[in-house]
């Protein structure tokens, strides 16, 4: 009855449940500043003293329209196991927003406090102490280090987001080039705290900013070359071209130089995945698609067994 009103049931979100269990037993004191509350409507109220310190609030007609997750988690905690946790609902207090309304206006109170923009998790890592240093050393570059949408980016040479580099450290350094083509949230999900965590240092700042170098060259090669393959080939060229010769990814190579190695294994990459292009469309024909090669996983396979075969050649010449 009291989510009658509310958009939706409850929603079996594990990861979001998840989150809400693990405040209210590790931190119970805390609770109401880690959740969003609970938003109610109700035709009147009335508050009823107890005799105490604490007040009585009836509520007539309550329907609980923002919060219902949160409510649902929390009983399903008391129902199973409230001797377990009897400390914690002691201890915990939340937030309650209560608006006593006509019938009429609860189903568009319902609908706007449910329709706010989602805070996804980019954003909820946006003030990390870990990407702050990160965006300092990029800054003693000329490079801005974009966390936020919005960011002001009028006093840089050039700037690149924290997905776009996740993506590239994916492939450079993570060996998983589809994955960095497939999905900025899935690799953004698995890399961050490998990334950015407190024991950050100069050594990822020099690998991050190699990412950074090594995207910007590659992006640069497109009005040299097929610029729709290298769009849809970037990841698997960046991931062929440390294969070929892994001084691309030494950092102490100053950027200057750097760029030596990176036209070199360019080249030998380019020629690498135009093959494995003309053999597949061969093979698929009209069912052939850039996008589906380099998004499935087989590419890296594909461009091993020709890095691979490449050396051997070499080795008996």
């Amino acid at each position: 009855f009291l989510l009658n009103n509310n958009v939706r049931f409850k929603v079996n979100r594990r990861n979001i449940n998840k989150d809400i269990e693990k405040s209210f037993i590790n931190e119970p004191k805390k609770f109401c500043f880690l959740n969003n509350g609970i938003t109610l409507v109700c035709t009147n109220y009335k508050i009823q003293s107890t005799g105490t310190n604490k007040n009585k609030i009836l509520l007539e007609k309550p329907s609980i329209v923002n919060g219902g997750q949160t409510v649902s988690t929390l009983y399903d905690l008391y129902e199973k196991n409230y001797q377990d946790y009897e400390k914690q609902f002691k201890e915990a207090n939340i937030l309650i927003r209560i608006y006593k309304s006509p019938e009429k206006y609860i189903l568009d109170i319902a609908k706007a406090t449910n329709s706010q923009n989602p805070i996804n998790i980019v954003d909820l890592h946006s003030n990390d102490y870990s990407q702050e240093k990160v965006k300092e050393y990029f800054k003693t570059k000329g490079i801005g280090f974009i966390t936020k949408v919005g960011e002001d980016t009028t006093y840089y040479d050039d700037t690149i987001t924290n997905e776009s580099l996740l993506q590239i450290y994916t492939s450079l350094y993570g060996n998983e080039p589809a994955k960095a083509k497939v999905s900025k949230r899935v690799v953004f999900n698995q890399y961050y705290d490998l990334v950015f965590n407190d024991s950050i240092d100069e050594k990822i700042y020099k690998k991050l900013y190699r990412c950074y170098e090594i995207f910007t060259f590659v992006e640069n090669r497109k009005f040299e070359n097929d610029k729709a393959l290298i769009s849809h080939a970037s990841f698997a060229l960046i991931y062929t071209m440390k294969m070929i010769n892994k001084n691309i990814v030494n950092e102490n190579i100053p950027s200057d130089t750097i760029k030596i190695h990176f036209n070199s294994s360019f080249l030998d990459s380019i020629k690498i995945i135009n093959e494995i292009v003309d053999e597949k469309q061969k093979l698929l024909g009209s069912k052939f698609s850039l996008n589906n090669l380099f998004k499935n996983s087989e590419i890296k396979d594909l461009i091993d067994i020709k890095i691979d075969k490449r050396f051997e050649d070499k080795n008996l010449q």
